[in-house]
């Protein structure tokens, strides 16, 4: 993954170099910059961090490596930027730091592992480039100078985890994770559900009741709409798979044409199993069965299949809707909410804190690209669901768009800034901090807000403002659907 993540680096590095001699006049070229490299990039770096998140065991050794990428994504984006606009080509200079850090990356990609410090000639090259760039007014070398710093502050700061070997990353990463409270809901409803299921089979002397059982499992889904969907796949799956298993019980003459029969199902149902649930089911269920019945042929095993399903179905659809619901809308909301509340406390951040607050300028930059990755991963979701006519959720879609843009534009901020923070940025940081609570009230009560026309006085609107204009409109458009 860290080799797919600096490889794509270095290939988005070797594509600005490739449109040099044409800047700022091959559309096409920056049509492929933006669709291609930064949003293969992009997704790639979040990928990291969702696998950061979840891997205890090397999450806290991987982190550095993907804020580092993030930085220098930041750095290549700010680059593309000013070259997008310009009309003249790259200097001499520009150009050749450009390829150094092109060199670097591509080293990155080759050598950087998780179980090795960065090689020497990574970190002297990293340090020449930034050096070389000392004193430099020039929007390319600054740019190339702050993707550098962030190799050189890896090697210096970010493998200390893995000199004190691994058990110290696992136990920190342990002792610091919060469980959030719909997955303790969750968990308590799937386990109500099970017990009454089973107990339900077990009253009624159903064949097999641990099936129902497992059937409550499988269909109580955390959100309840989701249930109904599942309890749908799984009917039609198993009605359908259960008319196979008859008709192979019927019909097969023995063990071996059983067990013969069992293989090619077990096959099917791999195969299928990311493809479609519906579809695993229909192969799944008569396995099961021929499985079941080879191991201990019973009577009444079809009857069974079905009763224990049914009693499953019932049970898992009263505990989503009855033992602390948790409806799409309201967990849509939540994640609008969420993905807006990090990306425009990142912005202010890029306003508000000096050079020196790298750590926690990544920090949230790192929150805001989840919380945007969670928003988009719940729209699928919807759409899965068999909601792609509705027009609010391509809506929805024009709102991430412009999310993404807003902490891209902070991003660049933070890249191309000079000097500490003024005034005029710390109130633009607090106008932004201001704003984003009445954006949150906006959502909630489905009316529109209008961002106030004027800038501070003798400021200009940059990226970031255009950016987050861009956004306030879509999110109008959004909640007067």
């Amino acid at each position: 993954m860290l080799s797919t993540i600096f490889g794509r680096l270095e290939l988005m590095t070797g594509f600005l170099l490739a449109l040099d001699p044409l800047p700022g006049t091959n559309v096409t070229g920056w049509e492929e910059f933006d669709t291609v490299h930064r949003r293969g990039v992009r997704m790639s770096i979040e990928r990291g961090r969702a696998l950061a998140a979840l891997d205890t065991s090397n999450g806290s050794r991987l982190g550095p490596y993907i804020d580092t990428a993030a930085r220098i994504f930041s750095a290549l984006i700010a680059i593309g930027h000013s070259r997008r606009t310009s009309e003249a080509a790259l200097n001499a200079k520009s150009r050749d730091l450009l390829q150094g850090l092109q060199e670097v990356l591509q080293e990155v990609s080759t050598h950087g592992l998780l179980d090795r410090p960065l090689p020497d000639a990574v970190v002297m090259q990293s340090n020449s480039l930034v050096r070389q760039a000392a004193g430099e007014d020039d929007v390319v070398v600054r740019a190339v100078a702050f993707a550098a710093s962030a190799i050189v502050r890896l090697a210096a700061g970010g493998l200390a985890s893995v000199v004190v070997g691994n058990a110290l990353p696992v136990a920190a990463a342990r002792t610091g994770q919060i469980v959030d409270s719909l997955v303790w809901r969750h968990a308590l409803r799937v386990a109500i559900a099970t017990v009454i299921a089973f107990a339900i089979g077990t009253w009624l002397n159903v064949t097999l009741a641990y099936w129902g059982a497992l059937a409550a499992i499988i269909v109580t889904q955390p959100i309840s709409s989701n249930t109904w969907l599942r309890v749908l796949e799984r009917a039609i799956g198993s009605l359908i798979g259960g008319l196979i298993a008859a008709a192979l019980l019927a019909t097969l003459p023995g063990p071996g044409a059983m067990l013969l029969a069992i293989l090619p199902l077990a096959a099917a149902a791999i195969a299928s199993r990311l493809v479609s649930y519906g579809l695993f089911v229909i192969f799944l269920c008569p396995m099961f069965m021929l499985v079941s019945d080879f191991i201990h042929p019973t009577g009444g095993l079809i009857a069974a299949r079905f009763v224990n399903e049914i009693i499953g179905a019932i049970v898992g659809v009263a505990a989503s809707f009855l033992l602390w619901p948790e409806r799409s809308s309201d967990t849509l909301t939540a994640a609008v909410s969420a993905a807006i509340s990090a990306n425009m406390r990142f912005a202010s951040a890029a306003l508000r804190l000096d050079g020196g607050s790298a750590t926690t300028l990544d920090n949230l930059q790192r929150d805001a690209g989840l919380a945007s990755t969670r928003l988009e991963a719940a729209r699928e979701r919807l759409l899965l669901e068999g909601r792609w006519r509705s027009a609010w959720l391509e809506h929805l879609r024009e709102v991430i768009v412009a999310l993404r843009s807003v902490c891209g534009a902070a991003a660049v901020l933070e890249v191309l800034r000079e000097g500490d923070p003024g005034a005029v940025d710390r109130q633009r940081a607090d106008g932004y901090d201001a704003m984003t609570a009445q954006l949150l009230h906006a959502l909630t009560s489905r009316t529109t807000w209008q961002l106030p026309a004027a800038q501070p006085a003798g400021v200009a609107e940059d990226d970031l403002a255009q950016a987050i204009r861009h956004f306030v409109s879509a999110l109008n458009t959004y909640v007067s659907r």
